[in-house]
Order: structure tokens, then sequence, then C-alpha cells
């Protein structure tokens, strides 16, 4: 194939590439934009067709595209059926929406297609930022691409395994620890934990703090205490179930998760047993599965507002590392003295 002349001020059009190339228009783009994957056979057609059309961008139309969509921003959940995921994106949307930007969402189901899908929407709409939760990070490709793009990326919740990302979450470590340690200082010496998910850093940090807590109190983490494996309310209700028929049930719970405190607090409720006269019960967070019961649960208050909070001010620098919330214990009826101790 021979290079085209090119005449005064004349450049080759896209549609010109993507008939040298046999391949559709839409591909062609998407090699030039970079914006999804493209086959390494039919890039390499298009690379081969700019080179020998001298095919430039027209960078104008590009800027003028980017110009009337920079304020547009992604938020990637794994599902809004989590409270503080949910309590999040409610918080950051009206805020950008009073800033005038316009707000995608979009659910990845913790799944690498479902990251995928929403990667190449918040591509195809010219997002400049996007606002992600997942428990194992975006993957390779995933990253690759909107960094190409020059996407800002705020991760929130579970750290990203890439340190050069911005990312938002809470002390979980701390967290749990000043929990049980509240607990301690109640009397308590039997404290049962429900961990849920720990696959991601956040579930793993907080029964790290509170089995932590207890090495420092002198108590050996009792492995028949620790229960749960998934985050949802039947699985807090079950695991809960499971500490309370022990033969020597414990005296205190505390719950890495609301919907897992939702669940306990039925199950405590269905053996009879009083809240905090017989058992007291903590939550690591709150959201409104907990907020409205009687007693009041102990927990860390204001994560979802100072997480929105620090997202919407990491949006506005590029330095990577990770911003902590502050946290807050916020200590309410739930909790007690064991009777033991009264």
């Amino acid at each position: 194939m021979s290079r085209l002349t090119k005449g005064p001020g004349s450049n080759p059009t896209l549609q010109q590439v993507a008939r040298r190339a046999g391949v559709s228009i839409a591909t062609a783009s998407r090699v030039v934009t970079g914006a999804v994957p493209v086959s390494p056979d039919r890039r390499a057609r298009v690379e081969e067709a700019i080179a020998e059309l001298g095919y430039v961008p027209d960078e104008r139309a590009r800027d003028l595209r980017r110009a009337t969509t920079t304020r547009t921003v992604g938020i990637m959940l794994p599902s809004l059926a989590d409270p503080l995921a949910a309590e999040v994106f409610q918080r950051l949307h009206r805020a950008l929406r009073r800033e005038g930007a316009t707000v995608m969402l979009h659910e990845s189901h913790d799944s690498r297609d479902g990251e995928r899908l929403a990667v190449d929407a918040l591509l195809r709409a010219h997002a400049r930022a996007a606002i992600v939760s997942a428990p194992h990070g975006l993957g390779v490709d995933s990253t690759h691409l909107l960094r190409r793009r020059d996407v800002r990326v705020v991760y929130f919740g579970d750290r990203p395994a890439d340190v050069s990302q911005m990312s938002v979450g809470v002390d979980d470590h701390g967290g749990s620890r000043r929990l049980t340690e509240h607990l301690l200082k109640l009397g308590h010496r039997r404290i049962g934990y429900l961990a849920g998910r720990v696959d991601g850093s956040t579930g793993a940090d907080r029964r790290d703090g509170y089995v932590s807590a207890l090495r420092t109190a002198g108590i050996a983490a009792d492995l028949e205490l620790i229960a749960g494996q998934t985050t949802t309310a039947a699985a807090g209700h079950a695991a809960a179930g499971e500490l309370l028929r022990l033969r020597e049930r414990p005296t205190a719970i505390l719950t890495a998760h609301p919907l897992l405190a939702a669940g306990a607090l039925l199950a405590i409720r269905e053996r009879g047993l009083r809240v905090p006269d017989e058992v007291s019960l903590a939550s690591f967070f709150e959201s409104d599965h907990i907020r409205y019961v009687s007693p009041p649960i102990t927990c860390l208050d204001g994560i979802g507002e100072g997480t929105a909070r620090a997202v919407l001010a990491a949006l506005d620098h590029r330095e990577p590392g990770r911003v902590d919330v502050p946290l807050t214990l916020a200590v309410r009826p739930s909790t007690g003295p064991p009777r033991v101790s009264r």
C-alpha cells in the first residue's frame, strides 16, 4: 500500500482508516482512543493504516467533546445492597449534582465482566473521574485503560493493591480494636465476633483489630467465638445463633457490619435474651438496618458522611496515597457490663 498524497490542509478521515484496515469505524475509533481492548490483529491493521494514510486525530473535536463532559463522574460499586456503599453513593450523588456534574452509577457485582462493562460505559461517556469500591481493586486491563484516558480514579473502602492510586477509607483495624477495647473495659472477656467477608482489606483488618485488642488484654482469641463468612442479615442471624448455643456463650457480640448486627439482634431476641442485660451488642458502623432499633446500637459514627466528604476532596488532588476518615465512638444503650460483674 502507498501513502495517500494529502492536499493542503487535508487530513484522511477515520472512515478512510477503517476502510483501509478492513475494520468497522467503531473498531478504528477504539484503537485511536484506547477506549476498550481490541484484538492484536485488528489493532496492527488499524495502526498500519494510520501510518500509511498519515491520519492525525482531530484534537480540536476531541477537546470539544471533552469540554462538554468534563463534569461526568462515574461511581462503581459492587452492589447498592451494601448499606455503606449506598449511603456514600447518595451523599456523593447529591454533592456532585449540586456542582453541576453528571453522575453515572454502575454495579460491578464483584465480577471482572461487570467491571469491564462499567469501565467501557464510563469511557464512552468521556468521564473524567471514577469513584470505585472494589474488594479486590480494578483489574489490570481496566486500570490501564483508565490511566491511558487520564481518568482520575479514587477508591473508597478496601485498599487497592496499587499504592499509586488514591483511596479513602477508615482505620478498620484501629476502629475494630477500639470497639473491642470498649467491651473489655466494661468487663467482658468472652466477646463473640461476626466477621462477614474477609477477602478484602476491610474485613481482614476489622477481624485483626478485634484479635489484637484481645491479645493486648492478655486474652487469646478463641476461634469458637469468631463466626460468619458472608455479610448479610441472614448470615448474622445464623452466626449469632451458633455463638448463643455454645455451652459458655459470649457475654458480648461485636459485628463487622450493620447487616450482621441486625441478624444478631434477631437471634438474641428469639432466645429470650435481653440487650444489654444478658448480651451486649456493638456494630462497626451504622445503617438504617439498625439505626432505629431499641436499644440503640453502640458503633463508630459518621463513616458514610466522612467518606463521601473525603472522596470529594480527593477528586481535586492527584497525590497518591490513603486518606483515613476520623472515627467517633458512639456509646449507646446496647452495651453494658456483663451480668457477672454487676
